[in-house]
Parts: C-alpha cells; sequence; structure tokens
C-alpha cells in the first residue's frame, strides 16, 4: 500500500523513495541473523516501524528541492531523538524488549545513512 501511494506521488521514480526503508530493513536482518539474533514477531513489528520512519526520512529528502541544511539537520536531529528513544531498549534485558530495540537501532540508523539516496527523484 505504501508503494502504491508513493507511486501515485512521484511515478516510476518511486523506487528512489521506498529503496532505503527496504535496504535498511534487508541489511538489518542480514546483520542480526550474521550474529546469531534469533528472529521473532517483536523483530518484525519493528521493521514495519522502521519503514514508516525510513519512508518518512526517504521523502523529506525527496522534497528537498534547495540546498539548505535545514531539511539535513533536522533529519539528523530526528534521527538521534529516535535512536535515542528507541534504541535504549536495546540495554534491556528482558528478549522480547531486547531484540526490539536491536531491529529499531540498526533499522532507523541505515535507513537515515541510505535516505539521501531519495534526492535521486529530483534528477532528470
Amino acid at each position: 500500500l505504501i508503494a502504491l501511494l508513493l507511486f501515485y506521488r512521484y511515478g516510476k521514480k518511486f523506487i528512489f523513495v521506498f529503496l532505503p526503508p527496504t535496504l535498511a530493513s534487508i541489511l538489518t536482518l542480514s546483520i542480526m541473523g550474521a550474529l546469531g539474533y534469533p528472529i521473532n514477531l517483536f523483530n518484525i513489528l519493528a521493521l514495519f516501524l522502521v519503514l514508516g520512519v525510513g519512508v518518512d526520512y526517504a521523502i523529506f529528502y525527496a522534497e528537498y528541492k534547495d540546498n539548505t541544511p535545514t531539511t539535513s539537520l533536522a533529519i539528523a536531529l530526528a534521527t538521534i531523538t529516535t535512536l535515542l528513544s528507541f534504541g535504549l531498549l536495546s540495554l534491556s534485558s528482558f528478549a522480547v524488549i531486547h531484540s526490539f530495540g536491536v531491529t529499531i537501532l540498526l533499522g532507523i540508523l541505515f535507513s537515515y545513512l541510505l535516505s539521501p539516496l531519495a534526492t535521486l527523484v529530483n534528477q532528470k
């Protein structure tokens, strides 16, 4: 449904907005699998949150028309607060909360790093 809405707004270039959070989710699952973390329902629920926040970051970059650093600063500050609020859950000793926090921490970090790809929407 999100991809359809993005296609309606950006046309064929919707892939540049949808790709960063999707790649972030795949990278998160790959790293967690490589480190031996078991995947449970809370990891999948956390990935839905990563997808939503990652699409939000990508949309901000896609709509970033002028070269003012204000948008980049706003996205960086939003990422920092999200990483602090949800990432601290990874320090919990309760396994479910820990796995949710690790997934959010990695997913949001990768979403932030990959979201500048959405600026390709504005290129001709």
